[in-house]
């Protein structure tokens, strides 16, 4: 990130030393199944957009929280160069102004180590996701002027509606407005969340069920979608909706869904409805477990395709068209969503009990753990990686 080195400046040192590879440890974002996420599901929906849009004649513009490894923008980089195209990067990182000098040196060096990969106007903030919430500080400035976003990749170690849910919530509607006034092409968005019960803010999160009652009462085939994702029947009505007291019940797993219902919901009410529309496509997504035995973490993926066309003239001043096609079915990005969490894929089933898939993400992630210089300690992972699945626990 050369041309936005000034960013850091005085935050991590000039001409860090190198860490030493005793001092380097395994996190949980190094487990084969976050491989697999990275691979699967934001490299391939990044590929699918490259190729669907035809991005060829300038970057791929890329919003993340990079982390002191940047993995992600170390596969991303890898993909760019395979389609013969820059990459552009926007990340925010609070850690850079830890009080940890080890971390902050390994975050330097990482960023010298990539910086010939991206583009030099490529930029790293010092500040936390909730600071775009407020429109008059450093991190929105600089995030505003950046452009808009073909990607952005918001993947949370906690949850997003946890203790400072109001001010991601008003971080990523910051985030949406900036792309409808900024961004004429589909772009994508990827949140991975923490969903269960113990993680996220209780009461106000009844907030979400509003939206997904309001599906219920609309006569479309909601109400029989919804239901049928929930052995618990009981859960809601047509008539009244959610029940707060059947929720209160609910397991880690159909919470957890519920939670993703309701966030995907809300994603929609602001997306899909005018002045500037948007179809709001939730994509194959999945979950896995932190804490719980039960899946207890999302990643979700939706890709947003802006309407541009407006033939519909509502003071009949020009010749016009009143076109119901022209604005997206809400009912339509709905179902969608419920399909999608339906059909959420078990990451710790899925890549735990494939061993050729298991050793495909473990051997991927050796490469990019020797990438960022985790010397012989590489050698130490694949016994890492089986110690930590799910059936040794």
């Amino acid at each position: 990130m050369n041309g936005s080195s000034n960013l850091i400046d005085g935050i991590a040192p000039s001409q860090p030393e190198k860490q030493s590879h005793s001092d380097k440890e395994f996190k949980p974002w190094h487990k084969p199944r976050k491989q697999w996420i990275r691979i699967m599901q934001w490299k391939r929906e990044i590929a699918n957009l490259l190729d669907n849009e035809n991005i060829k004649d300038r970057p791929l513009q890329y919003f993340s929280f990079p982390g002191e490894d940047m993995l992600d923008i170390r596969v991303l980089a890898n993909l760019c160069e395979s389609k013969d195209i820059k990459l552009k990067c926007f990340g925010m990182d609070e850690d850079i102004t830890s009080n940890d000098y080890t971390q902050r040196s390994e975050m330097h060096i990482s960023r010298s180590e990539i910086s010939e990969r991206i583009t030099e106007d490529s930029a790293l903030i010092p500040d936390s996701f909730s600071q775009l919430a407020i429109e008059n500080s450093f991190a929105y400035s600089k995030f505003k002027n950046f452009g808009h976003f073909d990607v952005v990749n918001l993947d949370f170690c906690n949850s997003f509606f946890g203790g400072e849910y109001k001010m991601n919530h008003q971080a990523l509607k910051n985030i949406f407005e900036h792309q409808i006034n900024s961004s004429p092409n589909p772009w994508l968005l990827f949140i991975t969340t923490r969903s269960d019960r113990n993680s996220v803010e209780e009461v106000e999160i009844r907030k979400y069920w509003e939206g997904i009652t309001e599906n219920m009462k609309s006569g479309t085939p909601f109400f029989e979608n919804f239901i049928q994702i929930f052995s618990t029947k009981s859960l809601a009505t047509k008539e009244s909706g959610i029940s707060s007291s059947i929720v209160d019940n609910l397991g880690t797993s159909e919470f957890s869904k519920l939670f993703g219902i309701g966030l995907g919901k809300w994603i929609i009410r602001i997306m899909s409805y005018p002045p500037r529309p948007n179809y709001v496509r939730t994509l194959d997504s999945c979950w896995y477990r932190v804490y719980d035995t039960n899946p207890d973490m999302l990643s979700l993926a939706v890709k947003f395709i802006p309407i541009l066309d407006t033939k519909y003239d509502p003071s009949n001043i020009t010749d016009s068209i009143e076109d119901e096609e022209e604005y997206p079915d809400e009912y339509e990005d709905a179902r969608c969503l419920l399909t999608k969490v339906n059909e959420l894929k078990d990451l710790d089933v899925l890549v735990e009990g494939n061993q050729e898939l298991f050793d495909k993400c473990v051997s991927q992630t050796v490469d990019l753990l020797t990438q960022a210089r985790y010397g012989s300690l590489v050698r130490a992972y694949p016994d890492w990686a089986k110690d930590e699945r799910i059936s040794n626990r």
